[in-house]
């Protein structure tokens, strides 16, 4: 299988504790979720080259990968240190992004990652209209998440799960060693209520192997600061 393709089948995995509001929860919510900020970075910190040829449509990488259905590499719209600034259709948004990395675009999901497939972020939006409000959403997230922990805790004991808010009524969970099939990964995600959406929240969703995740936080909280509707 294309090393690309099992990549993100981790990803739509991930996106499952979206979808599903799946379980990796503390043993009892009793406990509140945390307070937590981001670190504070820049892009050079994570940029892995000095210019923005990796988002090229037309190399043969990219070519590839818009012929096997990954997706459309996003339209570069500008730059800065360390950083290409992109153009999403998916999330009707632009977003800096670090130089060397590579990102597709399918018109639903944003998808950014390094060369080697490692580190992954996805950026898209998801309806919690049949909730009522963002708070209901969050609440809901947290009672079926408990309602699943058992399951999968009773399998997994190495998974642990961190539950956050963080300011501007934003809230995240971080899950340490999730294990999918014949992978172990880690995830950290973040459910951003969008004033300008009624309805919807950006979710940016960062996979990575465990002893990494922590590494690429800092890039999460540029995305969160730097991500701006197409046109403002």
């Amino acid at each position: 299988m294309d090393k690309l393709q099992g990549t993100f089948r981790r990803i739509f995995q991930g996106a499952l504790l979206y979808l599903t509001l799946t379980a990796f929860l503390f043993p009892s919510l009793a406990q509140s979720p945390k307070n937590f900020s981001l670190p504070e970075d820049d892009y050079k910190t994570y940029a892995l080259s000095d210019a923005a040829d990796s988002l090229d449509p037309k190399s043969k990488e990219n070519k590839r990968r818009m012929r096997n259905g990954f997706g459309f590499v996003p339209k570069v719209i500008g730059g800065g240190m360390g950083y290409a600034l992109i153009a999403s259709g998916a999330i009707e948004a632009s977003l800096k992004i670090p130089l060397g990395w590579e990102a597709l675009d399918d018109g639903k999901k944003l998808r950014v990652f390094t060369p080697d497939n490692t580190i992954l972020i996805v950026v898209n939006w998801v309806s919690y209209e049949k909730y009522g409000g963002f708070a209901e959403f969050q609440e809901k997230f947290f009672e079926e998440s408990k309602r699943d922990y058992k399951q999968r805790r009773a399998t997994n004991k190495a998974m642990k799960v961190e539950l956050m808010t963080l300011p501007n009524g934003i809230f995240a969970h971080k899950v340490i060693n999730l294990q999918e099939e014949l992978e172990t990964f880690s995830l950290f995600t973040l459910f951003i209520p969008q004033p300008l959406k009624p309805g919807y929240a950006l979710r940016i969703n960062l996979s990575s192997p465990p002893e990494k995740l922590d590494q690429y936080l800092g890039l999460v909280g540029l995305f969160l600061k730097d991500v701006k509707p197409l046109g403002s």
